[in-house]
């Protein structure tokens, strides 16, 4: 048992989240939070909202799965030498919608 000192509180608006939550989370975090207009004080609310969270990335459509883990696509690169003798990573192909335990049954829906 966590001693009431090891505690984090949890933030309770869309803006204490965002002063308290890593960058690369506060697209998905944001759109759950809209989706319960800001109270973050229903957790239960809130996760069931994070849960849904759909959007288009840089990378391809994000989703999550059943067992809340990032449904992405992964994009598989070579190196090539470029202007300047330089190398860099060109994609040479996109592996869309892998999830946990793809590919053991098929990519997710699109």
């Amino acid at each position: 048992m966590a001693n009431k000192k090891d505690l984090i509180e949890l933030p309770k608006t869309l803006g204490e989240l965002k002063e308290k939550v890593p960058q690369d989370v506060t697209e998905r975090a944001e759109k759950a939070a809209k989706a319960v207009k800001g109270d973050l004080s229903d957790t239960g609310r809130f996760l069931t909202a994070l849960k849904a969270v759909q959007f288009e990335a840089p990378n391809g459509r994000f989703r999550f799965d059943a067992y809340q883990n990032a449904v992405l696509n992964l994009y598989i690169r070579k190196v090539q030498p470029a202007a300047g003798g330089q190398f860099v990573n060109m994609p040479i192909d996109v592996l869309r919608g892998v999830e946990q335990y793809w590919p053991k049954g098929k990519p997710a829906a699109k």
